[in-house]
């Protein structure tokens, strides 16, 4: 009292629908306004009405509405599963009865498969004249059957109406399961697809289900290769780009993330230093950059790894005693039984210098033969504690393998090859090339970069393994040494040292 009252939930009546609450229990002429405010203490009554609300009924049952008579069938008309009114449409029920002779002699009633006979009399029930006339037989009158939803089989049999009990059957009752209304689409790039149907069921109108179908996964961008678009030079960076190949529609792919790019580091200066002495330590001349034309800096330097040498090739290790280097290398002598015009005394040198390209692909040579003299490491253990030891013998191990290699008229062999090796650079004569120890070819795979090698097979080494092998430096990735047979090939570069 003094403030409005809550209104409550609708009530719910079998076969009646509710009305609203009104304050009088018996002409129900005034609903109370739930906004107003009860001056007292109250009661208020729920009006009802049978029936169904604004005539929306459920026909979903039947109801004899005209009995069945001897010659004619009963019909059945639809009922209100909620309040009972009865519906127009109507169907037939039961059979007609027939007539039924009483004492009739002779009688028999039809059934769904035999016909009957009346006998000869009179009808009970409608007092026909009866004269022995047959009963058609009423055939099966099978119940209706339950139809499949999305989710729930219908009835695959059912039975006669007759009580005969003669049953029917059908194969067509499975669940139909749900169909959704987005058609099936294709994946792009971005966005998932689907292969089925999807969305919400439209079986139904009372299903609700969202049917998911089946989701395939969004492509991803498949680019094509890299293509520049801003090209690098020796002091600004470049500008690489590739797009999706993908099409969609018929349409090349411009979905979001469709374009990538990348910068390629700037090339920076590339200044060739040329040595333009032998002593130590030896000067090295620069010229413009082979790229952009802009001057050395500076024009003169001591000579650098990278640089070129005197006879053309490039200079791999400096002896400069820096970083752990020998302060010089010691150039071991001439073998006995050199000849003549080949014999050198030891010396210090203080640069390696590879020739700018290979000899060839050629045999080591001397197969079954253990050289004496030349740097030898029967295992592994053995080559890595002699590897920078063996820096200053491959000449002297060229010398002695040709020596030997003309002893058994063997020719063409990588020791030979290098050690035949004459260039001529400003009227200087340079015939001082040799097979590199495998200490001296190691310098050349750390500086592989200056040199131009990448990742690719092994050089022979003048250093043996055993009398059928030689040892190999390898310039695949970390596999670095390995022994290959002195009747096989590998890679062959020369090296002089200065």
């Amino acid at each position: 009292m003094g403030e409005k009252a809550a209104r409550p939930a609708d009530p719910v009546k079998e076969n009646y629908y509710f009305l609203g609450w009104y304050t009088d229990n018996e002409t129900f002429s005034y609903e109370w306004d739930f906004k107003a405010v009860p001056e007292k203490n109250m009661i208020l009554y729920a009006k009802w009405n049978i029936g169904c609300k604004d005539e929306q009924h459920t026909f979903t049952e039947w109801e004899e509405t005209t009995p069945a008579t001897c010659t004619e069938a009963a019909i059945d008309t639809e009922k209100c599963a909620v309040c009972g009114v009865l519906g127009t449409n109507t169907k037939a029920g039961h059979h007609a009865l027939g007539h039924s002779a009483g004492e009739a002699s002779g009688a028999t009633e039809a059934t769904c498969t035999e016909n009957g006979y009346t006998g000869t009399g009179t009808c009970i029930r409608c007092s026909t004249p009866l004269y022995g006339e047959v009963i058609p037989k009423w055939g099966h009158d099978y119940h209706d059957w339950t139809a499949p939803t999305c989710t729930t089989p219908g009835n695959n049999e059912r039975e006669c109406i007759n009580d005969c009990g003669t049953t029917d059957s059908r194969t067509d009752y499975a669940a139909l399961g749900h169909e959704g209304t987005i058609q099936p689409f294709t994946a792009t790039c971005t966005t998932p697809g689907n292969s089925e149907k999807s969305g919400e069921c439209v079986r139904f109108a009372q299903c609700a289900h969202v049917v998911t179908g089946t989701v395939e996964n969004a492509l991803n961008h498949l680019f094509g290769d890299w293509t520049i678009r801003t090209p690098e030079t020796c002091t600004a960076t470049g500008l690489d780009e590739r797009f999706c190949t993908r099409t969609h529609n018929g349409s090349i792919c411009n979905e979001p993330g469709h374009e990538e790019t990348q910068t390629r580091a700037a090339l920076g200066h590339n200044w060739r230093y040329t040595v333009t002495s032998t002593s130590y330590p030896a000067p090295s001349t620069g010229a413009n950059c082979t790229r952009c034309s802009a001057p050395a800096e500076p024009l003169t330097r001591s000579t650098q790894i990278g640089d070129t040498g005197p006879a053309g090739g490039i200079i791999i290790y400096v002896a400069d005693g820096q970083d752990g280097r020998p302060n010089g290398i010691i150039i071991q002598a001439s073998p006995n039984g050199t000849p003549e015009n080949r014999i050198w005394a030891q010396y210090t040198a203080y640069y390696l210098e590879a020739a700018p390209a290979n000899e060839g692909s050629l045999y080591w040579g001397a197969y079954g033969t253990l050289i004496d003299g030349v740097t030898t490491w029967a295992d592994t253990a053995a080559k890595d504690a002699g590897l920078a030891a063996s820096i200053g013998f491959g000449r002297r191990d060229t010398q002695i393998i040709v020596n030997y290699l003309a002893t058994i008229d063997e020719t063409g062999r990588a020791a030979q090859v290098c050690a035949s090796k004459t260039v001529t650079v400003g009227g200087i004569v340079f015939n001082d090339w040799f097979l590199p120890s495998l200490g001296e070819l190691n310098q050349m795979y750390i500086q592989r970069s200056h040199v131009g090698i990448g990742n690719t097979g092994g050089f022979f080494s003048s250093s043996q393994n055993d009398s059928e092998r030689a040892w190999v430096r390898s310039f695949i990735s970390d596999y670095q040494y390995f022994t290959n047979f002195k009747y096989t090939t590998s890679s062959v570069r020369a090296f002089r040292a200065f």
